[in-house]
C-alpha cells in the first residue's frame, strides 16, 4: 500500500524510531447509500477520526477493519479499495503507528456502536481520572471530630 502521509510534528530522526516500538491499525472512509461519511466524535478532546483501531494478533487487516467498523459505527462494511498509509511518529509514547486506510461502504442497515468491555472500562477509567483534583483527602474520622468541637465550644454542648 503506497504511503500517503508521514506524520511527524517532533522532528523525530530516523535513528530514534528505531527504538520505538510497531502499532499497526486499520481505519476506513466509510459511505452510506448517500455519499454521508461516518465518523467518530471524540468527545473529550472534540475532534472527530475515522471507525478504525488495532489490528490484534493473528489477525489480518481486512478482518481488523471490518471488526472495529462492527463495533465502532455498528454496521458492517464493504470494503471498495486501498486508500494507502499513513505513519505517525508519537515521541511521548515511543511509538510509531503505521495505519493502512480503505474506502468502504455500510453493508446493510446503518447500527449502533458495540464497544468491547474493555474499550468501555477504558473509557470509563479516562473519565473517571479526569475527575480526579488535586484537593487533599478528607479524613471523615477527623472531620466529625473537628465538627464535634466547633460545636461543644460554640454551643457548650457535646451532642
Amino acid at each position: 500500500m503506497k504511503k500517503i502521509l508521514l506524520l511527524n510534528p517532533e522532528k523525530v530522526g530516523e535513528e530514534e524510531v528505531k527504538n520505538y516500538s510497531v502499532r499497526e491499525a486499520v481505519r476506513a472512509i466509510v459511505q452510506d447509500g448517500d455519499g454521508n461519511i461516518a465518523p467518530l466524535h471524540v468527545t473529550k478532546s472534540k475532534y472527530y477520526k475515522l471507525p478504525g483501531g488495532g489490528i490484534e494478533k493473528g489477525e489480518d487487516k481486512i478482518t481488523a477493519l471490518k471488526r472495529e467498523c462492527k463495533e465502532e459505527i455498528g454496521s458492517e462494511i464493504e470494503i471498495l479499495g486501498e486508500v494507502g498509509t499513513i505513519i505517525e511518529y508519537r515521541k511521548m509514547f515511543n511509538l510509531k503507528q503505521i495505519s493502512y486506510c480503505y474506502l468502504a461502504k455500510l453493508k446493510g442497515k446503518k447500527g449502533k456502536s458495540k464497544f468491547t468491555d474493555e474499550e468501555i472500562a477504558n473509557a470509563s477509567q479516562k473519565l473517571l481520572n479526569s475527575l480526579v483534583t488535586n484537593a487533599t483527602p478528607r479524613n471523615r474520622e477527623i472531620e466529625k471530630a473537628r465538627a464535634k468541637m466547633k460545636a461543644l465550644k460554640r454551643f457548650g454542648t457535646n451532642n
